[in-house]
């Protein structure tokens, strides 16, 4: 028996300890933190993407400046040629030929690319986070928790594309849409990073080479890597519209708070009564 304090709570805390204790049906733990290293790097992202635009937009400026002068110090050079010949060479010399973003890549791969390759490899593994507790958790209320284990192995897109379906008959994302998209080549990019490939050349020949994917451009890096922040909160919200299981929706594992939804992705979103829903029932 506690004792009496007379701080003003002692009735409070006595009816406390004569209430029933409720137990709940289900309740899902977690030690992720995949979460909390994503939005860490949010703001990264945000401060170097807002630096490129306006260093884009100033050199944007400074290219339209310099086309007029190597324009007219070209026609001084060569007043025979024609005004198309000028021109062509005056838009490749001011790199006025150039999207803003090609104008200024040389001054961030080595800021954007270290940055992709995080962002890549995380939402990668929170995406099988958020995957494997749905389906764990959804057996499980089935009472079919060993049909995970024949699952648990499947490559994580196929496991997000299919898997429900053993839960939800009528359960699909489209296989064509930009989530689907996005989720196939972020596992790409992260199988490509975290099983690397090594091109080997001896005695003046090469004898195991590997594959040199094609770099990408500095806007379209900007536009991936702001879905793959993205992504794993979308297929999670996706996960949250679907039909309850013995009356109780997908447990939440992650909160997008102020990552932005690209707008490619338009996959259905729960409510935002469904959304604030906590983990436990």
């Amino acid at each position: 028996m506690a004792l009496i304090t007379g701080d003003g709570w002692d009735e409070f805390r006595e009816r406390i300890a004569e209430a029933p204790v409720l137990v709940a049906n289900w309740h899902v733990g977690s030690d992720n933190w995949l979460e909390h290293v994503l939005k860490g790097l949010w703001p990264q992202f945000i401060a170097l993407r807002d630096e490129i635009k306006s260093d884009a937009t100033r050199t944007s400026e400074e290219a339209r400046a310099d086309f007029v002068k190597w324009r007219s110090h070209l026609i001084s050079l060569n007043p025979e040629a024609s005004d198309l010949e000028i021109d062509e060479e005056a838009r490749r010399r001011s790199g006025l030929d150039k999207t803003p973003e090609e104008r200024v890549s040389h001054r961030y791969s080595w800021r954007i690319l270290p940055l992709h390759t995080e962002v890549a490899i995380i939402s990668a593994a929170l995406c099988e986070a958020e995957i494997n507790l749905a389906l764990a958790w959804g057996l499980s209320m089935l009472d079919k928790e060993d049909v995970f284990q024949l699952i648990e192995s499947k490559p994580t897109p196929e496991k997000w594309l299919h898997g429900p379906k053993i839960l939800l008959p009528d359960y699909v994302i489209p296989p064509g849409c930009a989530e689907a998209e996005t989720l196939r080549r972020v596992f790409s990019e992260r199988n490509r990073l975290v099983h690397p490939k090594s091109t080997i050349q001896k005695a003046g020949k090469q004898t195991l080479r590997a594959s040199t994917p094609k770099p990408p451009k500095l806007a379209e890096l900007l536009m991936w890597i702001g879905r793959y922040f993205s992504l794993p909160f979308d297929l999670a919200d996706f996960l949250r519209t679907q039909p309850p299981i013995n009356g109780s929706r997908f447990p939440v594992l992650t909160r997008r708070d102020a990552i932005e939804r690209p707008p490619q992705h338009r996959l259905p979103r729960p409510s935002d009564s469904l959304n604030s829903q906590p983990i436990s029932p």
